[in-house]
């Protein structure tokens, strides 16, 4: 007979089998817990047998021991003993017998002042004290245990007050309790189960792993083997893990790598004999036009090409047909760093090392994102292409953007600060000064604006970061919005000495507009003069109204702007140079998101500044009223001061 070995291999690599094999161990182990349950129960009916008899003699024993200390005239105190017995042991008999074989005492009212009907083996003798049997456990009857105990007890008949001791015996039978041993085979029987069943799922389990793996291994080779070359990955394997699988994927994963390799390879010969035949044509061109530095270094580290940005960067020229050594070139200062971090990843073999590392130069102020791709392994090992990104700008964006974080933080424990304190002052009840309770709650309120203006900050830098900033346009009366800023902040102008006025014309327009995005436009304005202009300075907001055009002027007599700054301003975490500015807290949002919520309306915002003057700040907007210079009058006099 001829094995099939095909059939056979199949088989066992199938995902049945383990399913099988989990029927059968499932089998075995109901037998396994069946049998295990069975030496349990016997074993915890011998346990129980043995407590009976310790418990039995050791209870009435101790009975005994009660009944010798109460005088024999009390019958009653005895009789209560027998029954206050009964309530923790179950007693079939339980009594008292003198020496001449009368029952005294006894659980059974009837038998009193009975003889004691004992068989000649039982009945104790004089001299006995203890007499222990077994009954029941023959006849297939529930087990019991006879204890019989003699003590001492004394007598007085006739009141004399002369006392003599008279020998009792203390008779019981006692009835075992079945419950005790169930509970224990129970118990036994539980954790048997729980630990069969556990390590059975531990097997199982780790069986059912190692054959999945093998089993959709082969699957897949037989289903996508004309597929191999073409792709590769779907040869992977996903819904599984384990140290099969992994290693399976590893190998997948090594095969695509060298057939990457294998392709980068060949197109490399074709990449450089393009590049060196399409001189000055259209491809050089396109890579010329690229904004990032890019070199071809061929194995001996010579320079096969370097695109316009890279010699811009590096300061160099390289003519058609020359190939100068990378590590040779005389260039800028830049360009030196670059190279000596590019030489610092070269293999001891002159291979090339792939890379990817940030080069910073010009004192930390230029920072330069430097990658190297090698081309092929083994003779073509050095042979690279080099990447050269300037990152200055993200730097910078990402260091402001921590400034931002710890400057934040203060911000935001500042006012909380002092509205704790406040709050504290107010609830100790140590202060009955109105005046007192009236500053306390000026402060809070004024914290609490703080921290709201603070909240919008934050909210639209948000907004802006991912750009879902929304205009929900309705009528907005901007003279009581301008009025309505100057008076929130008048309180902070007043603790500075500042002088701020508001001008407003008669008459001013009804917009359409968002009128929470405008406020905190003039808010952001309005916050910056007050923060950077020194006590006893002024402050002037006003508005211009045209047909076309409504212009929102924010003047002051701070401490002014550079003109190099006036655009770096707006710009998101950014703040002026000046030095004075770096000690004034500041987040670097307030005016970003006022440009890009002007912007969002249609209008913009201007800056004119000079150095220790001062600055002023003109919010345009477009004049979407429906009748210029006509709307709600909100200045109560030609100034509009408040």
């Amino acid at each position: 007979m001829r094995v099939n070995w095909t059939n056979i291999r199949a088989f066992l690599t199938a995902e049945e089998v383990p399913r099988w094999i989990g029927l059968s161990l499932t089998g075995l182990l109901i037998f396994g817990l069946g049998a295990v349950s069975i030496g349990v129960l016997d074993d915890a009916r011998v346990r129980s047998a043995e407590r009976l008899r310790d418990t039995a003699d050791s209870s009435v024993e101790l009975l005994a021991s009660s009944l010798s200390r109460i005088p024999a005239e009390q019958a009653d105190q005895t009789q209560l003993a027998l029954r206050e017995y009964t309530r923790w042991y179950q007693c079939d008999t339980l009594r008292v017998v003198s020496e001449d074989g009368r029952i005294l005492c006894s659980i059974d009212n009837a038998e009193i002042g009975t003889s004691a009907a004992l068989s000649p083996d039982v009945r104790p003798a004089a001299t006995l004290q203890r007499l222990t049997r077994d009954m029941g456990a023959e006849s297939g009857e529930q087990p019991k245990r006879m204890v019989v105990v003699g003590f001492d007890q004394h007598l007085d008949e006739h009141g004399t007050g002369e006392e003599r001791t008279s020998r009792r015996y203390l008779q019981s039978v006692l009835t075992q309790r079945a419950t005790v041993g169930l509970a224990d085979a129970g118990m036994g029987t539980s954790i048997a189960a729980v630990t069969v069943i556990v390590l059975f799922l531990l097997v199982y389990r780790a069986l059912r792993r190692h054959f999945r793996s093998m089993s959709l291994i082969s699957e897949n080779l037989m289903s996508r083997g004309d597929q191999i070359e073409s792709d590769l990955h779907s040869l992977r394997l996903t819904d599984i893990h384990g140290a099969l699988a992994d290693q399976w994927n590893r190998l997948v994963d090594l095969v695509e790598e060298m057939s990457a390799d294998t392709r980068r390879a060949s197109a490399s010969a074709e990449l450089t004999a393009v590049l060196q035949k399409s001189g000055r044509g259209e491809l050089a061109e396109v890579v010329n036009a690229v904004p990032d530095g890019l070199i071809h270094v061929a194995d001996d580290w010579r320079v096969n090409f370097a695109n316009s940005m890279a010699q811009r960067l590096f300061e160099i020229s390289i003519a058609e047909g020359e190939s100068p050594r990378l590590d040779e070139l005389q260039a800028s200062s830049v360009g030196q760093v670059i190279i000596e971090r590019l030489n610092e990843s070269r293999g001891p073999d002159g291979e090339a090392v792939a890379m990817s590392s940030v080069v910073e130069t010009d004192g930390g102020e230029s920072h330069y994102r430097v990658r190297l791709v090698p081309f092929a392994r083994g003779k073509r090992a050095g042979q690279c292409v080099i990447t050269i990104t300037d990152i200055s700008q993200q730097v910078r964006a990402d260091k402001a953007s921590e400034e931002f974080i710890a400057q934040l933080t203060h911000e935001l424990r500042t006012p909380l600060a002092n509205i704790r304190a406040y709050t504290e002052t107010l609830s100790s009840g140590m202060f009955d000064d109105p005046k007192v309770i009236a500053d306390c709650y000026n402060v809070i309120t004024k914290e609490t604006r703080r921290l709201a203006r603070l909240i919008d900050d934050i909210l639209s830098a948000s907004q802006l970061e991912v750009g879902t900033i929304q205009i929900h346009a309705d009528n907005v009366d901007l003279g009581a919005l301008l009025t309505e800023a100057v008076r929130d902040l008048r309180g902070l102008a007043d603790e500075k000495q500042l002088d701020m006025q508001l001008s407003l014309p008669s008459k001013m327009p009804t917009l359409q507009a968002d009128r929470d995005k405008l406020a905190v436009v003039v808010n952001n304005l309005l916050g910056n003069a007050l923060k950077y202009t020194p006590g006893g300075g002024e402050i002037r907001v006003g508005c211009q109204v045209s047909a076309d055009v409504v212009l929102i002027t924010v003047k002051d007599t701070g401490i002014g702007i550079d003109s190099a700054d006036n655009e770096r301003v707006f710009e998101k975490f950014q703040r002026g140079s000046n030095p004075v500015v770096e000690e004034i807290e500041g987040t670097g949002i307030g005016l970003a998101t006022a440009r890009e919520i002007a912007r969002r309306h249609g209008g913009d915002i201007e800056l004119m500044s000079v150095p220790g003057e001062g600055s002023t700040f003109i919010v345009r907007l477009p004049n979407t009223s429906n009748s210029s210079g006509t709307g709600a009058s909100t200045a109560p006099n030609a100034t509009g001061e408040v």
